[in-house]
Formats: C-alpha cells, sequence, structure tokens
C-alpha cells in the first residue's frame, strides 16, 4: 500500500497581503478573531499553530505574551514569529540586553524574549537591583509588544516573586 503525502489546502485572505496564503484553521481564527474570546487549536507540529494565532494580533496591533516550554522552542518560535512580520511588510525591532537603550525607530512592532539570563543580563545593563524592575522597563507601554517567555517566568510573575 502506498500513502500519498497529505497537504493542507491553502487559500488567500483580504486582510493578508502580498498573496501569502493561509491554511483553513488560520483562516477560520482570523475570522472570528474580533467575535471570540476563546480558542483551542490542536493540530500537527509545524501546521501553523503560531501563524494562526500572530496573524490576528499583529494585524489588530495587540500585545500578546506567547509560553513556550523551553527556551530553545522560544529561541525557534521568535524566528517564526519575525518571518511573519517580514511576511506581512511590518517592521520590529528585537529587545535584548544589547540594545535596550537604543532609540526605536517607529517600528511596527517590539519582539521580547523574557528569561532569566536576559533579565539578569539587563539588570547589569540598566544598573537595576531587581529582575522585577527589568520586567517593569520592557514591559512598559509604548509600541505593541509580542513577549516570549517560559512558564518559570510566568510563574514568578504571576506569584509576585519578583521584586
Amino acid at each position: 500500500m502506498k500513502v500519498n503525502v497529505y497537504q493542507l489546502p491553502v487559500s488567500p485572505h483580504p486582510r493578508i497581503p502580498n498573496g501569502l496564503k493561509l491554511y483553513p484553521h488560520q483562516i477560520e481564527i482570523l475570522d472570528k478573531w474580533e467575535h471570540t474570546n476563546t480558542f483551542l487549536l490542536v493540530t500537527k507540529t509545524g501546521s501553523g499553530k503560531t501563524r494562526a494565532a500572530t496573524i490576528p494580533i499583529i494585524l489588530n496591533k495587540e500585545n500578546a505574551v506567547f509560553i513556550y516550554p523551553t527556551n530553545a522552542l522560544i529561541f525557534d518560535q521568535e524566528k517564526s514569529i519575525i518571518n511573519i512580520l517580514k511576511n506581512l511588510n511590518l517592521s520590529f525591532r528585537t529587545i535584548t540586553p544589547e540594545n535596550i537603550t537604543g532609540k526605536s525607530s517607529g517600528e511596527d512592532y517590539e519582539i521580547i524574549r523574557i528569561d532569566a539570563f536576559i533579565l539578569e543580563q539587563l539588570c547589569m545593563k540598566l544598573n537595576l537591583k531587581y529582575k522585577g524592575d527589568a520586567l517593569h522597563f520592557l514591559l512598559s507601554p509604548g509600541r505593541p509588544k509580542i513577549i516570549l517567555m517560559n512558564p518559570d517566568i510566568l510563574y514568578l510573575l504571576v506569584s509576585l516573586k519578583y521584586k
């Protein structure tokens, strides 16, 4: 028996520039984004879950926090989100300890990866005593932000463990 490779169909969407095509589940989430409070999307690895969530967030200029189980996955998903922004012809600035004091050039989005090491580096760079102060600095109002973090950082934030 021979099994042919299964491939999801793709289609254009009127809100997406440059003819970027989406899978059916991505289109459905985009179409229902403003009228639905909660989504649960279960699909196979590599089927576009990040794109399904990210595109409506970006098009509506919303802030978002993405939680991933490992820092390696965060790094990988950051690259995916950057590619989405590029495909949508949007400008962005990836905030790092190295460029934290640089001036914004009016980018559409800021991408911020947060882990314990980055917070320590920010404290040193900004002369801050506590990681909580670094978090406050990162999360201050301004451009729309996409935050990527692991569950440990989320737990420390929610339980108010950072000063």
